[in-house]
């Protein structure tokens, strides 16, 4: 007769509520990283999660134009700990599993390539002794270029504003010098090739109320010590400053006297000589009104004759024959 197997003798471990809680928070153990290239599907064999992924990704040809560490999302001073993390959790959102999945295998190859640098110590300081010798403005990132547009346009404008408001060229330095850098370019390339600049230049060189030659031209001498490469002939033949010079002489036009004065001192700066002011249209019609007008008005006086006289005379010293 078969014998009954005794229970009593055999143990049974029945999984209690401690013991899952301890299974469940038992990590697997990391291998020390090694110079052998890790398998991505290696690494991800039992760690592939169910439920809420990663966002989309990132296309390949995006990934290739970036550092290692913007392929991993990392900064430069992570750990080796983060930088394995967030390589297992780029390899499982461009797994072929994964919801998100790309299709493009040479997303996983720029991220493996990325780890497989990084992980090493001696071949990830080789790799930040190559990043330091860059210059960091050429490092390629998302919207780079739209924030270098933002900041040069700031500096455009604060600079604008600064010689607009009657800043001198001292004050304007470092404005001037730091939008130099940005652009990496001189200073005179820089006023030059940014034609608001140059606007700004020309405004603060002739807003002394009443146009002077001799201001305007300590003006131009001060500008070109701070900034060599910007000539005194480039900013006289400037055509807001030949404007603005024959506004002036018109305004002058109705005292002969003052009208000389101001040619005098046009021709002593070498900004322009006394015909080309005399033969601007704007200055000869007012000047043809006005001798019209005052002769009329001369011809009513007693002494009609005597001031004609001399109103011809005070226009002759300037160089204009009166026939009226």
């Amino acid at each position: 007769m078969e014998q009954a197997p005794n229970l009593e003798a055999v143990e049974v471990n029945t999984p209690t509520e401690d013991n899952c809680v301890q299974a469940e928070n038992t990590e697997p153990k990391v291998e020390p990283a090694t110079e052998k290239e890790d398998d991505p599907k290696t690494i991800l064999t039992d760690e592939i999660e169910v439920g809420p992924r990663p966002g989309p990704t990132v296309s390949a040809e995006q990934l290739s134009e970036r550092d290692y560490y913007q392929r991993l999302g990392v900064g430069a001073n992570a750990s080796s700990e983060e930088i394995r993390e967030a390589f297992v959790g780029l390899s499982k959102q461009h797994h072929p599993d994964s919801q998100d999945y790309s299709g493009d295998p040479e997303s996983q190859k720029y991220i493996s390539e990325a780890y497989n640098e990084l992980k090493i110590s001696e071949k990830r300081a080789s790799y930040d002794r190559k990043l330091a010798e860059t210059d960091e403005s050429s490092r390629i990132s998302p919207h780079t270029a739209e924030r270098e547009d933002e900041v040069v346009d700031t500096l455009v404008d604060e600079a604008v504003f600064r010689m607009s408001s009657g800043a001198d060229e001292h004050d304007c330095r470092s404005i001037i010098r730091e939008l130099s850098e940005q652009k990496a370019i001189d200073a005179a390339q820089l006023i030059k090739s940014e034609r608001k600049l140059w606007d700004a230049m020309i405004h603060n060189m002739i807003q002394s109320g009443l146009f002077d030659p001799l201001e305007y031209r300590r003006r131009t001498r001060a500008w070109i010590r701070v900034y060599p490469g910007i000539s005194g002939s480039e900013i006289d033949q400037d055509v807001n400053v030949r404007a603005s010079m024959f506004h002036h002489a018109s305004l002058a036009a109705d005292d002969p006297t003052g009208l000389k004065k101001y040619i005098n001192e046009c021709e002593r700066v070498g900004i322009s000589n006394r015909l080309e002011i005399l033969n601007n249209p704007k200055v000869a019609n007012i000047i043809q009104t006005k001798i019209v007008s005052s002769m009329k008005y001369f011809g009513s006086l007693s002494n009609a004759e005597h001031m004609k006289k001399m109103y011809r005379n005070e226009w002759e010293r300037v160089g204009i024959k009166v026939t009226i």
